[in-house]
Protein backbone atom coordinates (compact mmCIF):
# COMPACT_ATOMS: atom_id res chain seq x y z
CA UNK A 1 0.00 0.00 0.00
CA UNK A 2 2.55 1.90 0.99
CA UNK A 3 4.51 1.72 -2.41
CA UNK A 4 0.94 2.28 -4.38
CA UNK A 5 0.94 5.97 -2.22
CA UNK A 6 4.40 6.44 -3.47
CA UNK A 7 3.08 6.06 -7.18
CA UNK A 8 0.36 7.97 -6.75
CA UNK A 9 1.68 11.21 -5.37
CA UNK A 10 4.37 11.15 -8.19
CA UNK A 11 2.39 10.60 -10.47
CA UNK A 12 -0.13 13.72 -9.08
CA UNK A 13 3.04 15.91 -8.63
CA UNK A 14 3.98 14.87 -12.77
CA UNK A 15 0.22 16.19 -13.36
CA UNK A 16 0.55 19.13 -11.45
CA UNK A 17 4.15 19.96 -13.75
CA UNK A 18 2.43 19.39 -16.94
CA UNK A 19 -1.02 21.23 -15.90
CA UNK A 20 1.26 24.26 -14.78
CA UNK A 21 2.98 24.00 -18.15
CA UNK A 22 0.17 23.86 -20.01
CA UNK A 23 -0.92 27.38 -18.45
CA UNK A 24 1.94 28.87 -19.54
CA UNK A 25 1.44 27.82 -23.06
CA UNK A 26 -2.72 29.09 -23.06
CA UNK A 27 -1.35 32.32 -21.72
CA UNK A 28 1.00 32.58 -24.35
CA UNK A 29 -0.90 31.85 -27.51
CA UNK A 30 -3.72 34.19 -25.47
CA UNK A 31 -0.94 37.16 -25.40
CA UNK A 32 -0.13 35.85 -29.61
CA UNK A 33 -3.67 36.72 -30.35
CA UNK A 34 -3.86 40.05 -28.15
CA UNK A 35 -0.92 41.08 -30.38
CA UNK A 36 -2.56 39.73 -33.57
CA UNK A 37 -6.00 41.41 -33.01
CA UNK A 38 -3.88 44.95 -31.75
CA UNK A 39 -1.38 44.74 -34.94
CA UNK A 40 -3.23 42.85 -37.79
CA UNK A 41 -6.75 41.95 -37.29
CA UNK A 42 -8.82 43.21 -34.73
CA UNK A 43 -11.40 40.18 -35.49
CA UNK A 44 -8.33 38.20 -32.64
CA UNK A 45 -10.43 39.71 -30.04
CA UNK A 46 -12.87 37.09 -29.76
CA UNK A 47 -10.00 33.91 -29.91
CA UNK A 48 -8.27 36.17 -26.62
CA UNK A 49 -11.37 36.05 -25.03
CA UNK A 50 -12.18 32.53 -25.74
CA UNK A 51 -8.89 31.55 -24.46
CA UNK A 52 -9.17 33.51 -21.77
CA UNK A 53 -12.30 31.58 -20.25
CA UNK A 54 -10.44 28.27 -20.70
CA UNK A 55 -7.60 29.17 -17.78
CA UNK A 56 -9.45 27.39 -15.40
CA UNK A 57 -8.73 23.79 -17.28
CA UNK A 58 -5.44 23.52 -16.47
CA UNK A 59 -5.69 25.83 -12.91
CA UNK A 60 -8.56 23.87 -11.14
CA UNK A 61 -6.29 20.22 -11.48
CA UNK A 62 -3.13 22.22 -9.94
CA UNK A 63 -5.23 22.81 -6.91
CA UNK A 64 -6.20 19.59 -6.11
CA UNK A 65 -3.10 17.01 -7.76
CA UNK A 66 -1.11 19.61 -5.63
CA UNK A 67 -3.09 18.02 -2.54
CA UNK A 68 -3.30 14.78 -3.95
CA UNK A 69 0.91 14.40 -4.37
CA UNK A 70 1.10 15.88 -0.87
CA UNK A 71 3.32 18.49 -2.14
CA UNK A 72 4.56 21.51 -0.07
CA UNK A 73 1.90 23.96 1.23
CA UNK A 74 3.30 26.80 -1.02
CA UNK A 75 2.23 24.96 -4.30
CA UNK A 76 -1.40 24.66 -2.94
CA UNK A 77 -1.08 28.49 -2.06
CA UNK A 78 0.11 28.95 -5.78
CA UNK A 79 -2.26 27.30 -6.99
CA UNK A 80 -5.08 29.18 -5.17
CA UNK A 81 -3.25 32.51 -5.89
CA UNK A 82 -3.55 31.52 -9.76
CA UNK A 83 -6.87 30.75 -9.08
CA UNK A 84 -7.49 34.73 -7.57
CA UNK A 85 -5.68 36.34 -10.49
CA UNK A 86 -7.70 34.18 -12.95
CA UNK A 87 -10.66 35.70 -11.13
CA UNK A 88 -9.23 39.22 -11.22
CA UNK A 89 -8.38 38.99 -14.77
CA UNK A 90 -12.12 38.91 -15.45
CA UNK A 91 -12.96 41.52 -12.85
CA UNK A 92 -10.71 44.02 -14.27
CA UNK A 93 -12.34 43.88 -17.81
CA UNK A 94 -16.24 43.37 -17.40
CA UNK A 95 -16.57 44.91 -13.86
CA UNK A 96 -14.67 48.39 -14.25
CA UNK A 97 -14.58 49.95 -10.60
CA UNK A 98 -17.28 53.20 -10.43
CA UNK A 99 -14.98 56.27 -11.22
CA UNK A 100 -11.56 54.31 -11.57
CA UNK A 101 -11.91 52.76 -15.13
CA UNK A 102 -8.42 53.24 -15.47
CA UNK A 103 -7.81 49.80 -13.32
CA UNK A 104 -8.91 47.60 -16.61
CA UNK A 105 -5.13 48.90 -18.05
CA UNK A 106 -4.18 46.36 -15.13
CA UNK A 107 -5.77 43.35 -17.18
CA UNK A 108 -1.96 42.97 -19.61
CA UNK A 109 -0.09 43.34 -16.37
CA UNK A 110 -2.04 40.74 -14.63
CA UNK A 111 -1.44 38.59 -17.25
CA UNK A 112 2.20 39.02 -16.29
CA UNK A 113 1.53 37.85 -13.05
CA UNK A 114 -0.55 34.46 -13.93
CA UNK A 115 2.63 33.43 -16.58
CA UNK A 116 5.49 34.16 -14.10
CA UNK A 117 3.78 32.31 -11.55
CA UNK A 118 2.80 29.61 -13.19
CA UNK A 119 5.92 29.29 -14.67
CA UNK A 120 7.65 29.54 -11.56
CA UNK A 121 5.19 26.85 -9.91
CA UNK A 122 6.53 24.69 -12.88
CA UNK A 123 9.56 24.71 -12.30
CA UNK A 124 9.45 24.45 -8.86
CA UNK A 125 7.40 21.46 -9.14
CA UNK A 126 9.79 19.57 -11.96
CA UNK A 127 12.60 20.34 -9.18
CA UNK A 128 10.63 18.59 -6.50
CA UNK A 129 9.95 15.33 -8.14
CA UNK A 130 13.76 14.88 -10.07
CA UNK A 131 15.22 15.63 -5.84
CA UNK A 132 13.04 13.15 -4.48
CA UNK A 133 12.64 10.58 -7.35
CA UNK A 134 15.66 8.76 -7.66
CA UNK A 135 15.99 8.30 -11.63
CA UNK A 136 18.62 9.96 -12.63
CA UNK A 137 19.21 11.55 -15.88
CA UNK A 138 16.58 9.62 -18.07
CA UNK A 139 13.75 10.90 -15.71
CA UNK A 140 14.82 14.26 -15.86
CA UNK A 141 14.51 13.49 -20.03
CA UNK A 142 11.09 12.05 -19.28
CA UNK A 143 9.81 14.83 -17.55
CA UNK A 144 11.52 17.59 -19.93
CA UNK A 145 9.66 15.73 -22.79
CA UNK A 146 6.07 15.18 -21.37
CA UNK A 147 6.57 19.15 -20.58
CA UNK A 148 7.32 20.08 -23.75
CA UNK A 149 4.55 17.80 -25.34
CA UNK A 150 2.30 19.25 -22.71
CA UNK A 151 3.08 23.10 -23.68
CA UNK A 152 3.05 22.00 -27.54
CA UNK A 153 -0.46 19.90 -27.12
CA UNK A 154 -2.08 22.98 -25.05
CA UNK A 155 -0.77 25.22 -27.57
CA UNK A 156 -2.01 23.91 -30.54
CA UNK A 157 -5.59 22.79 -28.68
CA UNK A 158 -5.84 26.14 -28.01
CA UNK A 159 -5.22 27.26 -31.33
CA UNK A 160 -8.07 24.67 -32.63
CA UNK A 161 -10.90 26.17 -30.26
CA UNK A 162 -10.05 29.15 -30.39
CA UNK A 163 -10.56 29.43 -34.16
CA UNK A 164 -13.45 26.91 -33.75
CA UNK A 165 -15.42 28.69 -30.70
CA UNK A 166 -14.60 32.19 -32.24
CA UNK A 167 -16.45 31.07 -35.66
CA UNK A 168 -19.29 29.46 -33.32
CA UNK A 169 -19.90 32.68 -31.42
CA UNK A 170 -19.86 34.75 -34.62
CA UNK A 171 -22.86 33.25 -35.70
CA UNK A 172 -25.31 35.55 -33.95
CA UNK A 173 -22.58 38.76 -34.00
CA UNK A 174 -23.29 41.98 -36.65
CA UNK A 175 -20.71 41.51 -39.80
CA UNK A 176 -20.00 44.78 -39.25
CA UNK A 177 -21.44 48.37 -38.86
CA UNK A 178 -20.86 49.06 -42.08
CA UNK A 179 -22.12 45.95 -44.35
CA UNK A 180 -24.85 45.06 -42.80
CA UNK A 181 -28.20 46.35 -43.21
CA UNK A 182 -31.66 46.34 -40.85
CA UNK A 183 -32.91 43.73 -42.15
CA UNK A 184 -30.28 41.33 -40.36
CA UNK A 185 -30.98 42.27 -37.13
CA UNK A 186 -32.22 39.65 -35.65
CA UNK A 187 -36.32 38.85 -34.70
CA UNK A 188 -35.35 39.44 -30.94
CA UNK A 189 -33.94 42.62 -31.21
CA UNK A 190 -36.47 44.05 -33.40
CA UNK A 191 -39.16 43.47 -30.66
CA UNK A 192 -37.39 45.63 -28.22
CA UNK A 193 -37.99 48.52 -26.91
CA UNK A 194 -35.79 51.10 -24.80
CA UNK A 195 -37.19 52.46 -21.59
CA UNK A 196 -35.65 55.54 -22.18
CA UNK A 197 -38.02 57.19 -24.85
CA UNK A 198 -36.54 60.37 -26.71
CA UNK A 199 -34.56 60.46 -29.52
CA UNK A 200 -34.60 56.29 -29.17
CA UNK A 201 -37.34 54.90 -31.93
CA UNK A 202 -37.63 58.32 -33.66
CA UNK A 203 -34.12 58.58 -35.34
CA UNK A 204 -34.02 62.03 -34.53
CA UNK A 205 -31.06 61.96 -32.03
CA UNK A 206 -31.82 64.09 -28.77
CA UNK A 207 -34.00 66.42 -30.22
CA UNK A 208 -36.70 64.04 -30.77
CA UNK A 209 -38.64 62.80 -27.81
CA UNK A 210 -42.08 63.50 -25.30
CA UNK A 211 -43.10 66.87 -24.48
CA UNK A 212 -43.50 65.37 -20.83
CA UNK A 213 -40.79 66.62 -18.45
CA UNK A 214 -39.82 63.42 -16.61
CA UNK A 215 -39.48 61.02 -19.66
CA UNK A 216 -37.46 64.30 -21.72
CA UNK A 217 -34.95 64.14 -18.23
CA UNK A 218 -35.22 60.32 -17.88
CA UNK A 219 -33.66 60.13 -21.28
CA UNK A 220 -31.15 63.29 -20.09
CA UNK A 221 -29.88 60.96 -17.58
CA UNK A 222 -29.44 57.92 -19.69
CA UNK A 223 -27.56 59.91 -22.45
CA UNK A 224 -25.26 60.80 -19.68
CA UNK A 225 -24.89 57.59 -18.24
CA UNK A 226 -24.51 55.88 -21.89
CA UNK A 227 -21.65 58.67 -22.34
CA UNK A 228 -19.78 57.43 -19.11
CA UNK A 229 -20.21 54.10 -20.52
CA UNK A 230 -18.70 54.25 -23.91
CA UNK A 231 -15.96 56.55 -22.62
CA UNK A 232 -14.80 53.44 -20.12
CA UNK A 233 -15.76 50.68 -22.83
CA UNK A 234 -15.85 52.52 -26.06
CA UNK A 235 -13.42 55.15 -26.77
CA UNK A 236 -10.11 53.04 -26.54
CA UNK A 237 -11.38 51.30 -30.06
CA UNK A 238 -13.20 54.41 -31.29
CA UNK A 239 -11.04 57.08 -30.46
CA UNK A 240 -12.41 59.74 -27.63
CA UNK A 241 -14.02 61.70 -29.95
CA UNK A 242 -15.87 58.34 -31.20
CA UNK A 243 -14.72 58.87 -35.24
CA UNK A 244 -12.82 56.13 -34.89
CA UNK A 245 -8.81 55.33 -35.27
CA UNK A 246 -7.11 53.02 -36.68
CA UNK A 247 -6.35 49.46 -35.24
CA UNK A 248 -3.20 47.79 -36.75
CA UNK A 249 -4.15 47.13 -39.92
CA UNK A 250 -8.06 48.14 -40.23
CA UNK A 251 -10.13 51.24 -38.90
CA UNK A 252 -12.62 50.78 -36.18
CA UNK A 253 -16.14 52.45 -36.99
CA UNK A 254 -16.72 56.21 -36.74
CA UNK A 255 -19.89 56.02 -34.56
CA UNK A 256 -21.17 59.68 -35.13
CA UNK A 257 -21.66 58.26 -38.79
CA UNK A 258 -23.10 54.95 -38.26
CA UNK A 259 -24.90 55.50 -35.12
CA UNK A 260 -27.32 57.99 -36.17
CA UNK A 261 -27.86 56.07 -39.71
CA UNK A 262 -29.43 52.75 -37.39
CA UNK A 263 -32.28 52.01 -35.44
CA UNK A 264 -31.86 52.00 -31.91
CA UNK A 265 -32.54 47.80 -32.62
CA UNK A 266 -29.49 47.26 -34.63
CA UNK A 267 -27.93 49.27 -32.20
CA UNK A 268 -29.03 47.11 -29.46
CA UNK A 269 -27.58 43.92 -31.42
CA UNK A 270 -24.51 45.39 -32.29
CA UNK A 271 -23.51 46.40 -28.50
CA UNK A 272 -25.21 43.06 -26.98
CA UNK A 273 -23.54 40.31 -29.93
CA UNK A 274 -20.32 42.41 -31.19
CA UNK A 275 -19.18 42.44 -34.83
CA UNK A 276 -17.38 39.88 -36.27
CA UNK A 277 -14.65 42.65 -37.54
CA UNK A 278 -13.67 42.43 -33.58
CA UNK A 279 -16.05 44.16 -31.25
CA UNK A 280 -16.57 42.34 -27.88
CA UNK A 281 -20.27 41.41 -27.05
CA UNK A 282 -21.42 42.95 -24.24
CA UNK A 283 -24.23 41.32 -23.44
CA UNK A 284 -22.82 40.87 -19.95
CA UNK A 285 -24.05 44.68 -19.38
CA UNK A 286 -27.72 44.62 -17.89
CA UNK A 287 -30.02 45.41 -20.67
CA UNK A 288 -30.27 48.73 -18.75
CA UNK A 289 -26.78 50.01 -19.48
CA UNK A 290 -26.90 48.68 -23.45
CA UNK A 291 -29.77 50.92 -23.58
CA UNK A 292 -28.00 53.92 -21.79
CA UNK A 293 -25.12 53.01 -24.48
CA UNK A 294 -27.75 53.46 -27.15
CA UNK A 295 -29.38 56.36 -26.13
CA UNK A 296 -25.67 58.32 -25.63
CA UNK A 297 -24.99 57.13 -29.34
CA UNK A 298 -28.08 58.36 -30.93
CA UNK A 299 -27.33 61.69 -29.54
CA UNK A 300 -24.37 62.00 -31.54
CA UNK A 301 -24.14 64.54 -34.11
CA UNK A 302 -22.01 64.69 -37.40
Amino acid sequence: MTELLKRVRLLARIGYILAAWGLVALIAVQVFHAGHAVLVSPGDWRAHRTLGEMFSIPILPMVVLSVVGWMPIRFTGTSLALFSLYALQFLLVYQPFEGMAWLAALHPVNALALFALAAGAARGAWRLVVAEWDGGAPVRRAILAASVAAVVAASVSAGVQAGNWTWAEAGGAVASLADAGEDDVPERYRTMTSPFPGAIGSGEGVNAGPSDHTESRRHESAVAAGRQLAEQRCAGCHGADFRGRQLGAVRSADLVQSAGARSEQFLMWAISEGSQRGMPAHSHLPEEQRWQLVAFLKSLKP
